[in-house]
């Protein structure tokens, strides 16, 4: 079963017949790692991801792209990681530098999900690693009647990481194809049957290892980060500004630690609409609120329970038994069930 090579899979994708799982690894001159070409490896994803949206089982499948290095992406918080001595998580660094550390989970890779049920670009906020796609496939499985575990899976992976499956909406899924951008064919050298871009650009420059321009660099430039804006999906986690919307509005301070509506932005940009939220434990759908407009909490008795409802229901917020609300008028009030807020991960410089 291994080794068949990507014909096979693009063939086996255009009728219908791919296998219940594939693992896809492509040829390393395709791979973006150095020196070979990001370009490159942007067109084997793109081959990959055609033959499966255009495939005949499209409406079924899900198609997985994870990487296994971070690629330069930043992280502003400390990562998730397990207590100090968790069983199968801490080692004593052999090369003496760190003594006794934990293994990870670490910093972000970049990972994304190709299907019908994930359109719309939304970010995932679940503490995931490599084993999250493990578990999906557990309860995948699972929900076929097949009993498969991964008995390689430390416990605490297996406690804390999540699986995937709040990153779909299967109630409503969007089979249309999106456009997307066509990357350039990479260079084939023919008679040696390879890919050879990157030899090609080596042997136009004269230096293939320039050195990194940190004389060019201050500390606003090196720590900017791209503005913008996703909605999210999945349990909510520590790490970003998130603004909480419904009806047109979104939560905002008021006086004496209680809240208010303004009018939501298409940008979901006014910063009095940002929360930062506290995670009171481990594994916990209770949080403290804090907007970062001017660092006040959003209630005086401080805890909210926050869920994802699932299936494009949005987030239900609650506090002392009650749900917050938004009307149609913008006012704030506590109700007796839980209504669905959409929430926004935000990211600007003010």
């Amino acid at each position: 079963m291994s080794y068949v090579g990507l014909q096979d899979f693009y063939d086996s994708a255009a009728a219908g017949t791919l296998p219940a799982v594939s693992y896809i690894i492509g040829p390393a001159e395709l791979s973006e790692h150095q020196p070979y070409q990001p370009k490159d490896g942007a067109w084997l994803q793109q081959q990959v991801v055609n033959a499966v949206v255009n495939g005949k089982g499209y409406n079924k499948t899900a198609l997985i792209v994870s990487y296994d290095e971070t690629g330069g992406w930043g992280d502003h918080v400390v990562p998730f990681h397990s207590p100090n001595g968790t069983q199968g998580e801490w080692v004593e660094d052999p090369y003496g530098n760190e003594g006794y550390v934990y293994t990870g989970p670490g910093f972000r890779v970049p990972f994304y999900i190709v299907s019908p049920w994930t359109r719309g670009g939304n970010v995932y906020t679940e503490h995931a690693d490599h084993n999250s796609q493990i578990l999906f496939l557990e309860k995948w499985l699972a929900a076929k009647g097949h009993n498969i575990v991964s008995k390689e899976m430390s416990p605490w992976r297996r406690a804390n990481m999540a699986d995937l499956t709040k990153a779909f909406d299967f109630a409503n899924p969007d089979y249309s194809i999106p456009n997307m951008p066509v990357p350039a064919v990479p260079s084939h050298n023919a008679a040696q049957d390879s890919y050879d871009g990157y030899s090609i650009c080596e042997a136009t420059y004269n230096v293939t290892r320039p050195p990194v321009p940190y004389g060019q660099q201050n500390e606003s430039t090196a720590l900017a980060t791209e503005t913008g804006f996703k909605q999210v999906r999945g349990q909510l986690t520590e790490g970003r500004f998130l603004v909480f919307e419904m009806n047109g509005y979104a939560l905002a301070p008021s006086s004496g630690h209680s809240l208010t509506a303004t009018k939501a932005t298409a940008a979901h940009d006014p910063k009095e609409q940002r929360w930062v939220i506290h995670q009171l434990s481990q594994n916990s759908n209770k949080f403290t609120l804090t907007n970062a407009a001017n660092g006040q909490a959003a209630s005086d008795n401080g805890t909210f329970v926050i869920n994802d409802m699932g299936n494009g229901q949005g987030y239900s917020v609650q506090e002392s038994g009650r749900y917050l609300s938004i009307g149609h008028s913008g006012s704030v009030s506590m109700v007796q069930s839980p209504t669905g807020f959409r929430v926004w991960s935000v990211t600007y410089d003010n």
